[in-house]
């Protein structure tokens, strides 16, 4: 749906600035985001629209994904995702002490982890459901020590932001930074002919690290005889065809 370095928002309190000298995973550059002096609330709005990068579907389950690090001394924040029929999902978080920690939230799942370059990764997932609210949103605000949003800024604290993206699917996959239109990920699968598979039995090994918690199918050598091997969250699940008859699963 959306993938975007420097940022489409709509500020709310807060001063935004390019920086193009900081190293982040992904480059250097990344979006400076600051409170402001006003007594509020300070961070910005994300709508989902076709002006900003793309419209959402009714009943999209989406992932959203925010690479950031902190300056200031500020340490916590929150998410405000608007679904559609209006009520507010929401993601507090922290940074504080030695490990990053989500301290609330009302999403499907949520999760916090440092990156490379002193940055965290912040992953939540949500329904956006359907009813009239017709964008749906993933807002950011800042909040000091003791949680609380309203405060008085001082333009010395908040986020650099290396890449807030959003996309259709139960989880989060790798960032693609883009100019801020939206993108398509191509399909992650590596194709090999067989002709290295000669008659004859033999041994085949693989070993990978698997990428999700939905279903993966890792290998697939199909032919008149086939195997394939997939995990599903933990397990792993082996089947095998002999002549096109399924003489079941593999053991080993």
């Amino acid at each position: 749906i959306y993938a975007s370095r420097p940022l489409v928002i709509t500020t709310k309190n807060a001063i935004v600035t390019a920086d193009t000298t900081t190293q982040t995973p992904f480059g250097l550059g990344a979006t400076r985001l600051a409170d402001n002096a006003t007594n509020g609330s300070h961070g910005f709005d994300l709508y989902f629209s076709t002006n900003r990068a793309a419209a959402l579907p009714d009943n999209s389950t989406v992932s959203v994904q925010m690479t950031f690090r902190r300056f200031g001394g500020l340490t916590r924040g929150a998410i405000f995702a608007q679904v559609k029929s209006g009520v507010y999902r929401t993601c507090e978080f922290s940074t504080a002490g030695t490990a990053p920690t989500i301290l609330s939230h009302s999403m499907l799942s949520a999760s916090i982890e440092p990156d490379t370059d002193g940055f965290f990764r912040l992953e939540f997932t949500l329904n956006y459901g359907s009813g009239t609210v017709t964008t749906g949103s993933a807002n950011l605000s800042f909040a000091q020590d003791n949680g609380n949003r309203t405060y008085i800024g001082d333009g010395a604290k908040g986020f650099l932001i290396a890449h807030y993206g959003a996309e259709i699917g139960a989880e989060c996959t790798s960032p693609i930074v883009s100019t801020g239109a939206s993108v398509t990920r191509a399909e992650d699968v590596l194709t090999s002919q067989a002709a290295w598979l000669q008659v004859g039995e033999k041994s085949l090994g693989i070993q990978y690290t698997p990428l999700a918690a939905a279903p993966q199918v890792i290998l697939n050598a199909a032919g008149t005889d086939t195997i394939e091997f997939q995990n599903d969250g933990l397990v792993a699940n082996y089947s095998l065809t002999a002549g096109g008859v399924n003489v079941g699963a593999l053991t080993g």
